[in-house]
């Protein structure tokens, strides 16, 4: 099965953005630094779980959230990339998929959107257990920093077989998150960095920022 692609969540995308940058533009949210947020770089995979709690709590920070206990593990059979547990203290508990264990750049976006769910609840912004909540903090962790790791992850990977009689081509796809390839690139221009493209590493991604 594909990656969806084009824009099947644009008009919830355009309201995520009407929640958010006005908001932004009036100081009532933390200001953004960059689109192509560079803290997952100091992940050590051989030190995998003390190193998962330090990204975590670097992104609070880029977020301004003032937590108590982060913990975050690792489960093999995690339904979905990522999930998050939100109490009424400051402590919060994020459970992601092992497979992720030593990929800094996919932790750190997925950690990004957990993360931007404790975010848009402390400002009073989330939306509920709704498909409109989940592109609103995927639209908020593009913006605050994400959005290059979020655009990267859309990777189509074409691999080659000898068989009888010829070559078997076998083409795989994959992408993380709720947004589309293509709808991410709509969020980054929209929300002032559509001059990312350079910083892409996946050429699929490229094209669909393109």
């Amino acid at each position: 099965m594909g990656v969806t692609r084009g824009f099947p969540h644009l008009s919830l995308i355009r309201e995520a953005l009407r929640v958010l940058i006005p908001r932004l533009r009036r100081g009532e949210l933390p200001t953004i630094g960059s689109a192509t947020w560079q803290g997952w770089k100091e992940y050590d995979t051989a030190n995998a779980v003390v190193s998962a709690q330090h990204l975590a709590r670097s992104i609070c920070e880029l977020y301004r959230l003032r937590v108590g206990v982060v913990v975050v593990s690792f489960d093999s059979t995690l339904d979905g990339a990522g999930r998050i547990e939100i109490g009424p203290s400051r402590d919060f508990f994020v459970e992601v998929h092992e497979r992720f264990r030593r990929d800094p750049q996919r932790l750190a976006q997925i950690l990004g959107h957990e993360i931007a769910h404790i975010f848009l609840r402390e400002h009073g912004l989330e939306r509920g257990e709704t498909l409109a909540n989940e592109v609103l903090t995927d639209t908020t962790a593009a913006v605050y920093g994400f959005g290059a790791l979020m655009a990267d992850s859309f990777e189509v990977n074409v691999r080659r077989e000898q068989v009888e009689g010829g070559v078997r081509v076998i083409t795989s796809e994959q992408h993380i998150g709720y947004l589309t390839p293509d709808e991410i690139g709509y969020v980054l221009c929209r929300g002032g960095f559509g001059d990312i493209l350079g910083e892409l590493q996946s050429s699929a991604a490229r094209r669909a920022f393109r």
